[in-house]
């Protein structure tokens, strides 16, 4: 079973999605959501490789938005619009994921399309990228 942690982390996530365009935020917090329930009884290596990914991701948004709100106190000026939210995921990255995983970023990926066609740029390997740009 998943520690107190993992909660906390979760928590974290859901917090960090607030700063997220609302259809983003949606998306995002139903695919945790879903994620987390997945992995509840996951053995320790799981669980481990699991929280492991999701303290990056939450390190990652964190990181962009503490950059969006320094600019805006700047500048007056978000900066990152129209860049959309995230990073590019490398090769090395999709190759080391599972079949499942690859499925599962195919069904994310048609998700963020079906959501909001115009708003959605993916790049040519079909899972490489999943950004959603408002400009």
């Amino acid at each position: 079973k998943m520690s107190t942690n993992a909660l906390h982390l979760y928590r974290r996530i859901l917090r960090l999605h607030r700063f997220l365009p609302p259809q983003m935020r949606m998306l995002g917090d139903s695919y945790v959501q879903s994620e987390f329930r997945q992995h509840k009884n996951a053995n320790q290596t799981q669980a481990s490789n699991f929280l492991d990914s999701w303290v990056g991701y939450a390190d990652d948004m964190e990181n962009e938005r503490n950059r969006r709100l320094v600019d805006l106190r700047m500048d007056g000026v978000d900066k990152g619009r129209g860049k959309g939210w995230g990073k590019d995921m490398d090769m090395g990255s999709i190759e080391d994921m599972s079949e499942g995983q690859r499925e599962q970023m195919k069904k994310l990926k048609e998700e963020t399309r079906k959501n909001d066609s115009d708003d959605v740029a993916m790049d040519g390997n079909g899972i490489g990228e999943v950004r959603i740009d408002k400009g």
